[in-house]
């Protein structure tokens, strides 16, 4: 075991001077080294430790007590430590709970026709087509679908009911219960999903929010959102756009704008760290400053080995930002980061 301090290898957000650090080198059982900075004791290191929501297929969601972490940037560019705040948050309607609770009715009462349509299984045993997207209802020919068709209820309970998704919408879709979690977060009016995708947050913030805005450049993947909103029956909440986020942002306004932006498919996770100026294509700096142009309030959706200084740099000087890593089964899936009023929820 030993002690280093590097300066950061990767360029920080515009106007926020170099962060330096100091973490402890050591080794740990199935301990991955692209995760060490993230596992660090919070009395040990200036960087932010992720609070840890841990989320299993019993459809609860565990946030270990004393485990939320604020971390603020300060105008020397030092990263100062921020308040520690202990906290459990449970998540725990079902999929077919919350569409009828969003319909006016209780978990318990008999199924109306809109209900039924929610959660009716297919019966058709052949994947269906439209425009491209597919519905798998058997195991795919293709390992590399089969695989993610095999957590096929993850990413939506409601699969069976006819979700459609394009093939990169299988890789990028968030889980489900994940996007819950995010969703509560940002409850809100008016929430903005800057790359909505296939849908998985818009139906989520459909059921938290008074309005969806979310967009997409993809026609065909704006097709299958649409179709995925009408299972969940919130496609009434939602206000489907075509179009390039960042042309349209200093048009657009709301509350909070939720940032998924292309990843670039599985391939980065061959990286030891994700950088989130270089390898999200459009820039991921540039992505969030037009964000910015229309709220502080933002929820930053990014690969787990995402660099930790970045996400601290975007929140600017003085103030704070809040860094989740998202656990399913024990398993390390994403970080999201919350900016602006966002912090402290």
């Amino acid at each position: 075991m030993g002690f280093s301090v590097s300066r950061p290898q990767a360029r920080l957000y515009e106007g926020c001077s170099p962060v330096f650090r100091g973490h402890l080198t050591f080794h740990q059982k199935e301990l991955r080294k692209k995760q060490k900075h993230l596992h660090l004791r919070q009395a040990k290191t200036d960087l932010p430790k992720p609070i840890h929501i841990h989320f299993h297929d019993s459809n609860e969601t565990e946030q270990p007590e004393n485990s939320k972490h604020q971390c603020q940037a300060t105008d020397s560019g030092n990263v100062a430590q921020g308040t520690v705040i202990s906290g459990t948050a449970h998540i725990q309607r079902t999929a077919v709970d919350r569409v009828r609770q969003f319909l006016g009715e209780s978990a318990s009462a008999p199924s109306d026709s809109r209900t039924e349509t929610a959660v009716k299984a297919t019966e058709d045993k052949s994947p269906t087509k439209s425009s491209g997207s597919l519905h798998y209802s058997q195991r795919p020919d293709d390992p590399e679908l089969a695989k993610y068709w095999a957590q096929r209820y993850r990413l939506f309970s409601l699969y069976d009911s006819g979700i459609k998704m394009d093939r990169e919408g299988w890789f990028s879709v968030t889980p489900e219960k994940i996007a819950e979690h995010i969703a509560e977060r940002c409850r809100c009016d008016v929430i903005i999903d800057a790359f909505c995708g296939v849908g998985g947050n818009a139906i989520q913030f459909a059921f938290t929010c008074e309005q969806v805005i979310a967009i997409d450049i993809d026609p065909l993947k704006i097709e299958c959102a649409r179709h995925n909103a009408a299972i969940y029956g919130v496609e009434d909440r939602i206000q489907f756009i075509v179009g390039d986020f960042m042309l349209l942002a200093d048009a657009l306004r709301g509350d909070v704008v939720f940032l998924s932006p292309p990843w670039g498919g599985p391939d980065y996770l061959s990286a030891e760290v994700f950088d989130i100026e270089t390898m999200i294509e459009l820039n991921g700096f540039r992505i969030f400053q037009k964000a910015r142009h229309i709220t502080e309030n933002i929820a930053f959706f990014i690969p787990r080995n995402t660099d930790i200084e970045q996400l601290v740099s975007c929140s600017g000087p003085g103030n704070e930002v809040d860094v989740e890593q998202n656990f399913v089964n024990k398993k390390l899936k994403t970080i999201t980061a919350y900016y602006g009023e966002l912090v402290n929820l």
